[in-house]
C-alpha cells in the first residue's frame, strides 16, 4: 500500500513571490490608474497587464525584469486604446515594485515556515526589483536563497528556471527533487511547469485573483501557449495560424513583432488546474503544516 506524502515530508519550499506572497495585482493596479486616462481602470484590466508582461518577457529575455515592466505602460495605453502615456510614467511604474504590498498574512506565515523548511524564491523579478521588496513589504522575512530570471538567463515558465532552481537546491544544500515543494499561486508560470517536472505543488489560490488562475488562462490570448519543452528563447517564431516555429535567421527583422508571439485570436486557452495541495491562503498553509509536525 502506498504511503500518502505529507507537507513535512518535504525540506524545501520554493516559493512564487508575486501573487503567491505579494499582492501584484493591488499594486500594478494603484500604479497604473492615475495614468490610463481618460477611462479608469478596472480589475480586468490586469488581464491585459498579464498578456503585455507576457509578451514583453518573450520578446526581450535579455531585459531585467524592471525594463520589461517598463515597457507596460505604453503598451497598456495601446491596447486599452486611450492616450499615450508620458514617458516618466514608465520609469515610475517600473520602480513601483516596492510599494506593491505583501498579503496580510504573508510575512507571519513565512517567518512561521522557516521554522519547519528552507524557504528559496524563484522569482521573474531582477535582483534590484526583488531586493526592494525584500526591504520593504517583506523586512523580517528570512530567506535561505532567492533565484532571478536575471541569474538564469530566462523567465517563467521556461522549464530551465525550475530546472536551475532544483540543481541549485541541491547543490546549495544537498536536497533533491523529490523533497522540494513548489507554493505557488499562478497555474500557468509555476504549477503547471512543476507538474511537467514532477514537482509536488500546493496552490495557493488567492481569493479574487485574476492573473495565473483558469480564467485568465481561458481568456487571455497567451503567448507562451507554445510545447513547454522547446529550446528557450532561440530564433523562433510563433505563427498566428498554428504552433510550427521557423528558425530561419535571415527573417526579415522589420516583421511586426506581434505576429511572433500572439496565439490564434478566436483560439481559447483551457488548462487543467494541477496542484497536490490547494489553500485559500498562506497561513492556512502553515497552519496545515504545522499541525502535521504535532501529530
Amino acid at each position: 500500500m502506498a504511503v500518502e506524502t505529507r507537507l513535512t515530508d518535504f525540506k524545501v519550499l520554493c516559493l512564487s513571490v508575486y501573487g503567491t506572497v505579494i499582492d501584484w495585482e493591488s499594486g500594478v493596479f494603484d500604479a497604473l490608474d492615475p495614468h490610463l486616462h481618460p477611462h479608469p481602470f478596472r480589475p480586468e484590466h490586469l488581464q491585459k497587464f498579464a498578456l503585455c508582461e507576457a509578451r514583453e518577457k518573450y520578446r526581450s529575455p535579455f531585459l531585467t525584469y524592471t525594463e520589461i515592466l517598463a515597457k507596460i505602460p505604453l503598451r497598456m495605453a495601446s491596447e486599452l486604446r486611450v492616450m499615450p502615456t508620458p514617458s516618466d510614467v514608465a520609469q515610475v511604474f517600473a520602480a513601483s515594485v516596492s510599494d506593491w504590498p505583501a498579503f496580510p498574512d504573508a510575512v507571519d506565515a513565512l517567518q512561521r515556515l522557516a521554522k519547519l523548511y528552507k524557504l528559496v524564491v524563484l522569482t521573474d523579478a531582477d535582483g534590484d526589483a526583488f531586493t526592494s521588496t525584500i526591504m520593504g513589504p517583506l523586512s523580517g522575512v528570512n530567506l535561505d536563497a532567492v533565484y532571478t530570471a536575471q541569474d538564469i538567463g530566462s523567465y517563467k515558465p521556461d522549464k530551465k528556471n525550475l530546472t536551475y532552481m532544483l540543481e541549485r537546491v541541491y547543490k546549495d544544500f544537498g536536497i533533491p527533487k523529490e523533497e522540494v515543494l513548489l507554493v505557488s499561486q499562478n497555474q500557468h508560470m509555476d504549477c503547471q511547469p512543476a507538474r511537467k517536472l514532477g514537482i509536488k505543488t500546493v496552490w495557493v489560490d488567492r481569493e479574487g485573483a485574476i492573473i495565473g488562475t483558469s480564467e485568465v488562462l481561458q481568456k487571455v490570448r497567451d503567448p507562451w501557449r507554445i510545447p513547454f519543452w522547446l529550446p528557450s528563447f532561440q530564433a523562433q517564431t510563433v505563427e498566428v495560424s498554428d504552433w510550427d516555429y521557423d528558425e530561419d535567421e535571415d527573417e526579415d527583422e522589420d516583421e511586426d513583432e506581434d505576429e511572433k508571439v500572439e496565439c490564434a485570436a478566436d483560439e481559447v486557452v483551457d488548462m487543467e488546474l494541477v496542484y497536490d495541495w490547494k489553500f485559500r491562503t498562506l497561513a492556512d498553509f502553515v497552519q496545515a503544516a504545522e499541525t502535521e509536525r504535532r501529530c
